[in-house]
């Protein structure tokens, strides 16, 4: 089974990268989708990159646990959680199993699809509540802002209060919570997916001057 690992702007992929070797012991694949157009286009390239017929894909802002090496040659569409820097297991899915020939398949099929290809093809994960990363996105205020509003606006959405509960005891996490909620109410599921999420960073700069 191929792996592959892949980056864009994180400042800490590098780090990131030499865990993942140094836990798999193998070749990883390594993808650069620093330039890619959207979500979409940087999952082409890592779909043009594998020749097997399940592939695991590492997101380069997850650093690799030792129990990762256990499940690389697992033949089955599935996706890893995660642990982050509060504490919070949650379904990021910084560490994935897929189906080569599906992908493919799905981005044929999907003729409009969202700039963020993995919610859009709706590749219908299942989910283990094995954490097999840590998810490190606090290299830059911006980045840790987008990223905890991203989570906490989706778990807005669907309402799992509990989920909420879990980040808002945090004082960074509430903090962001709270600026967001304004922009969050009332919004339907095509603008939260086409509109608002892929706008974070721009949202950021805008409030804070950036």
């Amino acid at each position: 089974m191929d792996v592959i690992f892949l980056h864009s702007n994180e400042l800490n992929w590098q780090e990131n990268f030499i865990r993942a070797q140094q836990v798999l012991d193998r070749d990883i694949i390594l993808i650069d989708g620093s330039n890619a157009s959207s979500i979409k286009n940087a999952y082409e390239l890592v779909f043009a990159s594998t020749s097997s017929d399940h592939f695991m894909m590492i997101e380069a802002d997850n650093y690799i646990l030792e129990d990762c090496v256990k499940y690389v040659n697992i033949h089955k569409p599935i996706k890893f959680w995660s642990i982050n820097k509060y504490g919070i297991t949650y379904e990021h899915g910084g560490v994935k199993i897929l189906n080569t020939d599906a992908c493919r398949r799905q981005l044929i099929k999907n003729a409009n699809i969202y700039e963020n290809f993995e919610i859009s093809a709706n590749l219908m994960l299942e989910s283990s509540p094995v954490v097999l990363s840590e998810h490190r996105f606090d290299w830059s205020p911006k980045n840790e802002w987008t990223t905890i509003a991203k989570e906490l606006i989706k778990l807005h959405y669907w309402n799992h209060k509990d989920y909420i509960n879990n980040w808002i005891i945090h004082d960074r996490p509430r903090e962001i919570y709270n600026d967001v909620l304004s922009i969050i109410q009332d919004i339907s599921f095509t603008e939260l997916f086409e509109t608002l999420l892929p706008s974070l960073g721009i949202i950021y700069e805008t409030r804070f001057k950036v």
